[in-house]
């Protein structure tokens, strides 16, 4: 299976609050020196962060948004053969939402790809109900969609949460991680150590997020944090369909 790199660069618009791409970014395993999955990130034209779209949207409008977002993940990861698993960030809109979530199983099935091979992560920049939380990624476990825990370490993805309920993946924040080789931070690399050891130990896989130097990426293999995603091991491209749409 061709990797992201050597397919051809790709656009595939989304009408809605402005147009919106999806770009795919590599989480590598640096041990077997494959790709483990691709994340699937909305960016502006130009390649820039969504962020402010979605702060402009409310209600239903912000609802429809997040849904053909995932939609298009989907789709387009399909069309392009993507290999490993589809990582794909949830909207505030469906946390806790029992429909919309069970209109995942159908979307997957649309785009012809198992649930077995997508990785569904929740928002961290909003306070977590977490018995919602709970209930959203039992739900999409019985769907039979894997699960992650995004950021840990920063905003709410707090302990609690993680104590609450152990997904399948658990995301470690860009914050924590950069500098992690500096022979100065030696408290953050026990933190980041510490962390991977307990989401390790309760049975869940552990991505480092934002690895951008070869430095840190070797650091990061002493703690057994060999999933690891970043400009280091690829940048979020955009794909272009055959037919250029």
């Amino acid at each position: 299976m061709a990797d992201l790199g050597e397919l051809s660069r790709a656009t595939h618009p989304v009408e809605a609050g402005g147009e919106l791409r999806m770009a795919f970014q590599p989480i590598r395993d640096v041990v077997r020196g494959s790709v483990y999955a691709y994340e699937a990130l909305a960016r502006r034209p130009g390649g820039t962060s969504a962020t402010e779209v979605f702060l402009n949207l409310e209600g239903q409008e912000l609802s429809r948004m997040e849904r053909r977002l995932v939609w298009e993940a989907m789709a387009a990861a399909a069309r392009h053969r993507l290999p490993g698993y589809l990582c794909i960030n949830l909207g505030s809109t469906l946390l806790g939402n029992e429909a919309a979530l069970n209109y995942l199983a159908d979307m997957a099935a649309r785009a012809g790809l198992s649930p077995s091979r997508i990785i569904l992560e929740f928002p961290e920049h909003l306070p977590i109900d977490v018995p919602a939380w709970v209930a959203s990624h039992m739900l999409l476990r019985a769907a039979g969609f894997r699960t992650a825990l995004d950021d840990l370490g920063a905003g709410y993805a707090s302990l609690s949460v993680l104590a609450a309920y152990v997904p399948d993946l658990v995301k470690l924040d860009m914050r924590l991680v950069q500098g992690v080789s500096d022979s100065a931070q030696r408290v953050r690399r026990k933190v980041v150590a510490y962390a991977a050891a307990m989401a390790l130990d309760l049975g869940a896989e552990v991505v480092a997020e934002g690895v951008e130097t070869a430095a840190d990426a070797e650091a990061l293999l002493k703690p057994g944090i060999y999933l690891q995603q970043g400009y280091l091991h690829g940048r979020p491209t955009i794909l272009i369909d055959a037919d250029g749409d």
